[in-house]
Protein backbone atom coordinates (compact mmCIF):
# COMPACT_ATOMS: atom_id res chain seq x y z
CA UNK A 1 0.00 0.00 0.00
CA UNK A 2 2.74 2.47 0.93
CA UNK A 3 4.62 1.64 -2.25
CA UNK A 4 1.59 2.64 -4.31
CA UNK A 5 1.72 6.11 -2.72
CA UNK A 6 5.45 6.43 -3.31
CA UNK A 7 5.18 5.90 -7.08
CA UNK A 8 3.72 9.32 -7.77
CA UNK A 9 5.94 11.38 -5.47
CA UNK A 10 9.30 11.17 -3.77
CA UNK A 11 8.67 9.78 -0.31
CA UNK A 12 10.53 7.74 2.23
CA UNK A 13 8.76 4.80 3.84
CA UNK A 14 9.51 3.46 7.30
CA UNK A 15 8.83 -0.22 7.78
CA UNK A 16 8.27 -0.42 11.52
CA UNK A 17 8.03 -3.69 13.40
CA UNK A 18 7.63 -3.98 17.15
CA UNK A 19 8.71 -7.24 18.70
CA UNK A 20 6.27 -7.58 21.59
CA UNK A 21 7.76 -7.55 25.07
CA UNK A 22 6.64 -5.99 28.31
CA UNK A 23 10.18 -4.98 29.07
CA UNK A 24 13.31 -4.87 26.93
CA UNK A 25 15.17 -6.51 29.82
CA UNK A 26 13.22 -9.69 28.97
CA UNK A 27 15.51 -9.97 25.94
CA UNK A 28 18.87 -10.55 27.53
CA UNK A 29 19.78 -14.11 26.52
CA UNK A 30 22.03 -14.88 23.58
CA UNK A 31 19.15 -16.67 21.83
CA UNK A 32 16.89 -13.63 22.17
CA UNK A 33 19.60 -11.35 20.81
CA UNK A 34 20.27 -13.74 17.91
CA UNK A 35 16.57 -13.83 17.04
CA UNK A 36 16.34 -10.04 17.09
CA UNK A 37 19.52 -9.71 15.03
CA UNK A 38 18.20 -12.19 12.46
CA UNK A 39 14.89 -10.32 12.26
CA UNK A 40 16.67 -7.01 11.80
CA UNK A 41 18.82 -8.43 8.99
CA UNK A 42 15.75 -9.89 7.28
CA UNK A 43 13.97 -6.52 7.48
CA UNK A 44 17.03 -4.75 6.03
CA UNK A 45 17.26 -7.28 3.18
CA UNK A 46 13.54 -6.95 2.43
CA UNK A 47 13.65 -3.14 2.43
CA UNK A 48 16.72 -3.05 0.18
CA UNK A 49 15.20 -5.53 -2.26
CA UNK A 50 11.84 -3.80 -2.46
CA UNK A 51 13.39 -0.32 -2.51
CA UNK A 52 15.52 -1.23 -5.54
CA UNK A 53 12.58 -2.61 -7.50
CA UNK A 54 10.41 0.48 -7.03
CA UNK A 55 13.14 3.12 -6.65
CA UNK A 56 11.96 4.16 -3.20
CA UNK A 57 13.64 4.87 0.10
CA UNK A 58 12.49 2.25 2.61
CA UNK A 59 13.92 2.37 6.11
CA UNK A 60 13.57 -0.64 8.42
CA UNK A 61 13.02 0.05 12.12
CA UNK A 62 12.84 -2.73 14.72
CA UNK A 63 11.70 -1.89 18.22
CA UNK A 64 11.13 -4.09 21.25
CA UNK A 65 8.44 -3.44 23.84
CA UNK A 66 4.74 -2.84 24.23
CA UNK A 67 3.39 -2.71 20.66
CA UNK A 68 0.93 0.17 21.15
CA UNK A 69 3.26 2.31 23.23
CA UNK A 70 6.29 1.83 20.98
CA UNK A 71 4.40 2.62 17.77
CA UNK A 72 2.68 5.66 19.26
CA UNK A 73 5.92 6.96 20.75
CA UNK A 74 7.75 6.46 17.45
CA UNK A 75 5.16 8.16 15.24
CA UNK A 76 4.91 11.08 17.67
CA UNK A 77 8.63 11.84 17.47
CA UNK A 78 8.89 11.66 13.67
CA UNK A 79 7.20 14.02 11.14
CA UNK A 80 5.01 11.47 9.37
CA UNK A 81 2.23 12.45 6.99
CA UNK A 82 0.45 9.09 7.09
CA UNK A 83 0.54 5.90 9.12
CA UNK A 84 -0.45 2.70 7.33
CA UNK A 85 -1.20 -0.25 9.58
CA UNK A 86 -2.47 -3.69 8.73
CA UNK A 87 -5.24 -5.38 10.67
CA UNK A 88 -3.69 -8.11 12.76
CA UNK A 89 -6.53 -10.32 13.88
CA UNK A 90 -4.83 -13.65 13.18
CA UNK A 91 -6.65 -13.91 9.86
CA UNK A 92 -10.00 -14.53 11.51
CA UNK A 93 -11.67 -11.31 10.38
CA UNK A 94 -10.98 -7.71 9.48
CA UNK A 95 -12.02 -6.18 12.80
CA UNK A 96 -9.37 -3.76 14.06
CA UNK A 97 -7.77 -5.17 17.18
CA UNK A 98 -6.76 -3.32 20.32
CA UNK A 99 -3.38 -2.25 18.88
CA UNK A 100 -4.95 -0.71 15.79
CA UNK A 101 -7.73 0.98 17.76
CA UNK A 102 -5.29 2.49 20.26
CA UNK A 103 -3.01 3.78 17.51
CA UNK A 104 -5.95 5.40 15.71
CA UNK A 105 -7.05 7.10 18.95
CA UNK A 106 -3.54 8.32 19.82
CA UNK A 107 -2.16 9.35 16.43
CA UNK A 108 -1.86 13.00 15.49
CA UNK A 109 -1.66 12.05 11.78
CA UNK A 110 -4.11 10.12 9.58
CA UNK A 111 -4.08 6.34 9.97
CA UNK A 112 -4.93 4.11 7.01
CA UNK A 113 -6.01 0.63 8.09
CA UNK A 114 -5.47 -2.14 5.55
CA UNK A 115 -7.55 -5.32 5.97
CA UNK A 116 -5.77 -8.66 6.15
CA UNK A 117 -8.43 -10.24 3.95
CA UNK A 118 -10.09 -8.55 1.00
CA UNK A 119 -13.83 -8.15 1.17
CA UNK A 120 -15.67 -10.51 -1.13
CA UNK A 121 -19.09 -9.33 -2.30
CA UNK A 122 -21.71 -12.05 -2.52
Amino acid sequence: MGLDFSKSRHVCITLLHVYPSKNFDDFHTDTDQQNLSALKLEMQRFCTEIGETVDACIEPVLLVGNVNKEIIKYIQKEPYDLVIIGVNSNGSNNDPGSHTSEIIKSSAVPVLVVPNRPFVAL
